[in-house]
């Protein structure tokens, strides 16, 4: 689903959406990603200086950018990937039945609810993944990322193994497991959103 311009949670009927799409990218910002690397002791039979903020920024959205295409094609598969399944009530749902109850009728509902989900398939076109496709290529470039746009769109996973490849020494589990003791969620505008949510819901 498109993103929202504020960092936010999403309430679409009983579901809540996060602003980011995996716990992993709660983690994987720039500013934890620095200061996990900046807690780690020195090795000292290693000739490498400690890397330098700049550098470590920049071999970080090289990390990004590797995986651009990737998380393109991804999110195109997302958007074209329409539900087909047609369920099993012809009511809007359980516990409330049609206003007709005739054979005639249901069948006649029944067979309305294929045929719009046969309608929806007609996306899976060739031309159109390559339209969408190209969108999100040309969403996906050096400024975007650059500018650290990147992390609420890419897989948080993804993303984590893109950095393992560039960080020869880096251990997503090492660093999920430290993310996690630091971790605030208050700097989160979605997720004091969702506590406070959850809070209401236990109170009442």
């Amino acid at each position: 689903m498109p993103l929202e311009t504020a960092l936010l949670l999403t309430i679409d009927s009983y579901v809540y959406i996060s602003y980011f799409p995996t716990i992993e990218n709660y983690f994987l910002d720039f500013d934890t990603f620095y200061n996990y690397h900046k807690s780690k002791k020195p090795n000292h039979k290693s000739k490498k200086p400690n890397i330098e903020k700049e550098n470590l920024k920049a071999q970080y959205i090289q990390a990004a950018k590797s995986i651009r295409y990737d998380q393109a094609v991804r999110h195109t598969l997302g958007k074209l990937r329409v539900p087909t399944d047609f369920g099993t009530n012809i009511a809007e749902k359980s516990g409330t039945l049609p206003s007709q109850l005739d054979l005639d009728y249901c069948k006649k509902q029944a067979w309305q609810k294929i045929e719009v989900s046969q309608l929806k398939t007609n996306n899976w076109s060739r031309e159109n993944f390559e339209a969408t496709l190209q969108e999100f290529v040309n969403k996906f470039d050096d400024d975007f990322i650059e500018t650290l746009q990147f992390l609420p769109w890419f897989q948080g996973k993804d993303f984590a193994k893109a950095l393992s490849r560039e960080f020869d020494a880096f251990s997503p589990s090492n660093f999920y497991k430290t993310a996690k003791k630091d971790f605030d969620y208050t700097r989160f505008k979605d997720l004091v959103q969702l506590r406070a949510k959850i809070k209401e819901e236990l109170d009442g």
